[in-house]
C-alpha cells in the first residue's frame, strides 16, 4: 500500500466471529512491536460489529516516513493475524532558486 507523506492512511482487518461470543479484542503491531494507539494526535480507530464480522480500522493522521513499515492485526484469542505493508513515499518539489520574467504577454493600460 503506497502512501504520500502527509496523507491520511487508513488500515482495516476483519475478524469473522461466526455465530459463537469471542472476545472481539485485536493486537495491532507495526514491524513486530506493539502500537501505542492511544495517542490520538497519530492515531484513530475503531470497531465496528455486524453479523459474525468484526472490522477493526486504524486511521494514522498525516503520515511520515517513520510510518513506513509493515502492520500486523492479531486476534488475541483466535490466534489469527493479517499483515499489511504500509509504504510511505516522500513527495518532493523541485525548489526554484533563480526566477526571471523575461516577457510579457498582455498587460493594461487605463486610458487617459
Amino acid at each position: 500500500m503506497a502512501n504520500m507523506a502527509g496523507d491520511e492512511v487508513l488500515l482495516n482487518c476483519t475478524v469473522s466471529v461466526g455465530s459463537e461470543p469471542v472476545d472481539d479484542e485485536v493486537i495491532w503491531t507495526r514491524d513486530g512491536k506493539e502500537m501505542n494507539l492511544n495517542d490520538t494526535n497519530k492515531y484513530i480507530w475503531k470497531v465496528k460489529r455486524s453479523a459474525g464480522i468484526i472490522v477493526h480500522t486504524v486511521r494514522i493522521r498525516e503520515a511520515t516516513m517513520e510510518d513506513d513499515g509493515n502492520y500486523a492485526c492479531e486476534s488475541k484469542h483466535q490466534r489469527a493475524s493479517q499483515i499489511v505493508h504500509v509504504n510511505i513515499e516522500l513527495q518532493h518539489f523541485a525548489k526554484v532558486e533563480d526566477l526571471r520574467v523575461l516577457s510579457v504577454k498582455h498587460s493594461l493600460r487605463k486610458r487617459a
